[in-house]
């Protein structure tokens, strides 16, 4: 049995779980934001070794479980019956509870929590990527405002900023995203801004053209993106209009890509590379989890194929 570990809003894990159910595999989702309302039962010691998850009327043992797709990270959510105070705590143990209870057995993951954790650190990423030969940015992370304008004069005013984890935060009318950005002048954080959280900046790369590839196990998807001159930085951004086209990774750097998924023990990513417009290849970040679905529509690629038959034959 797969176990998919997700939330209750992954619209990648529903479009897998339809080619599941098309090859009759048996599969099992485990929404963390929703783990507060199953009934739970391990029993370990003695000669009770059980491990079972009541959601509704299935009920479905976890020894059972051969490989896992951790698509999202365990984040639980307290009853609303419970107090303010009493929340921290509720939510701590749910996902404790959700983790020991996934972890142990013979089960091959896509991708193990503990890589996955570790991968989604871009500082670490960024290390990693230049220790196995991969261009990166020049990069900046302080919270110091007079290297932040240094760095600034240093690129000539070409710089972008980004998030150093996930870029999002709750506002009023739901969560928001932030993108990768230029960063002008007059845009420059102040000393103030920076004593409440750090900055990363990098010298904006010209680029030809970016890159999105999706690796799972031993099969690659080569994707280049291309969008309008004079378009955000961001491709991602919902306002950029893109095209999709397969390409060709030069081979020392899908080596080089092979090497940095090795270093973080991971056997899925997706991986953001820039052409630059005079030819060089720039690493910019892993997705341990990222998404791969809407390239599978749009240019038929068989990534749900390929990891299908990771999770099933490694």
């Amino acid at each position: 049995m797969i176990l998919i570990v997700t939330n209750q809003d992954d619209l990648t894990a529903d479009y897998l779980i339809t080619h599941l159910q098309s090859r009759g595999l048996r599969y099992y989702r485990l929404n963390s934001d929703e783990i507060h309302t199953a009934q739970v039962t391990i029993e370990l010691g003695g000669e009770s070794n059980r491990r079972s998850i009541r959601s509704g009327p299935k009920v479905v043992e976890l020894s059972e479980i051969t490989s896992a797709w951790y698509r999202r990270s365990v984040s639980p959510t307290a009853p609303d019956f419970v107090s303010l105070s009493a929340r921290r705590f509720v939510v701590g143990e749910l996902q404790h509870l959700a983790e020991g209870m996934i972890l142990g057995g013979d089960v091959r993951w896509v991708n193990s929590i503990s890589a996955t954790r570790m991968a989604e650190r871009k500082l670490f990423q960024l290390n990693v990527a230049n220790a196995v030969g991969l261009k990166t940015p020049k990069t900046l992370v302080t919270n110091d405002a007079n290297a932040v304008a240094s760095f600034f004069r240093s690129g000539c005013g070409e710089v972008i900023t980004k998030p150093i984890y996930h870029g999002y935060w709750a506002k009023s009318g739901g969560d928001r995203a932030a993108y990768t950005r230029e960063l002008g002048k007059a845009g420059l954080p102040s000393q103030e801004q920076l004593d409440a959280c750090p900055c990363l900046i990098q010298t904006r790369i010209q680029k030809g053209s970016d890159i999105r590839l999706t690796l799972v196990g031993c099969h690659a998807f080569a994707v280049r993106i291309r969008t309008p001159p004079g378009s955000l930085v961001d491709w991602r951004h919902p306002e950029v209009d893109t095209r999709y086209e397969e390409c060709t990774i030069p081979t020392e750097v899908m080596s080089a890509c092979r090497r940095l998924m090795d270093r973080l023990g991971l056997v899925y990513g997706a991986i953001d590379l820039i052409q630059a417009r005079d030819g060089d290849w720039y690493f910019l970040e892993v997705n341990p989890a990222g998404e791969w679905a809407w390239l599978e529509r749009q240019l038929k690629l068989p990534i749900s194929d390929a990891l299908i038959n990771l999770l099933t034959q490694g």
